[in-house]
């Protein structure tokens, strides 16, 4: 496979079709053999992404994922051999993994990846709700919780969004910070997850009969869009 990915961008070059540009970063281009020379890119959050075609047919760059109403998240025209068009949407992309593919040649696909620098662009006339969360401590008794070290807490979005959360311990006028977490998740899927507890909370508990948590979940969608939810929860031997 490498052979003959190597063999197509050297027959690209020799037609003097192919530019040093083709494989860098914010740039996906096309090329003879009706193949993507860049299934791999990478850009920040806010930044404006190219498409060249280098290949003597038609291509463009389509998203896999959809929009609420079922809009791509990003896309370009149809293009011919030669020319250059602006990924449009892509400048509205939070920190993530993106698949595309191209509309007439399905077969042809690759990922982008949204880092975390930069900020996203606004989108215009677009969605500007912020995601729904809803948010449970699941732990129920605070023996398990000091055997294991782990506060479970479940909860779910009304659409795809990043969530991070983070979290609280109180024993007594004492207070210890909980393990952060980052997660990915689709829409109206409950998801359950275990946010450590640090030595000293953990330590805490051995000498109380119960504690205080509390959980805060920050959650941003596709369209930057951001939005928070919360539970707190007193947990008794």
């Amino acid at each position: 496979m490498r052979r003959t990915r190597r063999a197509l961008v050297a027959a690209a070059a020799a037609l003097g079709l192919l530019a040093p540009a083709a494989t860098a970063d914010q740039e996906i281009a096309a090329g003879p053999g009706t193949v993507y020379l860049t299934t791999s890119v990478t850009m920040a959050q806010g930044e404006r992404l190219t498409f060249r075609n280098l290949d003597t047919t038609g291509h463009d760059v389509t998203s896999n994922g959809r929009r609420p109403g079922g809009r791509t998240l990003f896309q370009t025209p149809v293009i011919g051999t030669g020319s250059s068009a602006l990924v449009e949407g892509s400048q509205y992309l939070t920190t993530g993994s993106y698949d595309f593919h191209c509309s007439v040649h399905p077969f042809m696909t690759g990922t982008l990846t949204v880092t975390s620098a930069g900020k996203p662009a606004k989108r215009p006339g677009g969605d500007s709700r912020a995601p729904g969360i809803a948010v449970e401590i699941v732990s129920s008794s605070l023996g398990p919780v000091e055997k294991s070290g782990k506060l479970r807490v479940s909860f779910h979005t009304d659409e795809r969004a990043t969530v991070a959360l983070t979290g609280t311990e109180r024993v007594g006028n004492s207070s210890f910070a909980l393990a952060k977490g980052s997660f990915r998740v689709p829409a109206n899927r409950p998801v359950t997850v275990s946010l450590a507890l640090s030595k000293k909370g953990r330590k805490a508990l051995g000498g109380t009969r119960k504690a205080r948590f509390a959980v805060r979940a920050g959650t941003r969608d596709d369209a930057g869009n951001q939005g928070s939810g919360g539970a707190s929860r007193t947990l008794r031997r």
